[in-house]
């Protein structure tokens, strides 16, 4: 007996577009969930994630570094399959110039790409096992590098697309390899 086929639930863009202007959510297997609250610490530690790898992707021109952008995932741009709002994120120049040049209205939507590198900043509301879910559903659309963030523990956990990496600590180095290449930031500087 074949195993069944699951139905994805999918989200009209229209009806996408008028809910989240009500209050911001991700759309994951046809739910909605909601955006919890930042905090103070998890804002801050994105900022310095930011402007840090907005300093090398701009003097490379490499792309863009985007904070709390909402990617929309979709195989119709009528309809939405998944969102997903990454606290950072990295977007190759060539998939942006793609994306604005396909849709003219652009600034009207939200991102309609992949992103190469995402960044989740842990909160303290954040449940393990949502984040390693997220995780997956990053590299299930195509995402290289994904890097979550601990900052009260002060510790970067780093995942490819084949999986878990490594575990930085204070000492360590964090880079993006050939994705941003010359990046570089220690914890030591992140974490202060």
């Amino acid at each position: 007996m074949d195993a069944p086929l699951t139905e994805t639930k999918l989200m009209s863009m229209e009806d996408w577009l008028d809910q989240f202007g009500d209050e911001p959510f991700e759309f994951v297997d046809g739910e909605k969930i909601p955006m919890s609250p930042s905090v103070s610490g998890s804002n801050y530690t994105a900022r310095i994630l930011e402007k840090a790898l907005d300093r090398v992707v701009e003097a490379q021109k490499l792309g863009e570094v985007l904070v709390e952008a909402t990617f929309v995932f979709t195989d119709n741009p009528q309809w939405v399959r998944r969102s997903l709002i990454p606290d950072v994120a990295f977007v190759k120049l060539e998939k942006l110039v793609a994306f604005r040049t396909r849709y003219p209205n652009w600034k009207e939507l939200p991102y309609m790409i992949v992103p190469d590198l995402v960044v989740e900043v842990l909160s303290p509301t954040d449940r393990q096992s949502d984040v390693r879910r997220k995780t997956a559903r990053y590299f299930e659309e195509g995402v290289q590098l994904v890097w979550v963030v601990d900052y009260l523990n002060e510790v970067v956990e780093v995942f490819n697309k084949t999986g878990f990496v490594r575990e930085l600590t204070n000492t360590d180095t964090l880079t993006a390899g050939d994705i941003i290449p010359c990046f570089e930031l220690t914890l030591e500087t992140l974490f202060t």
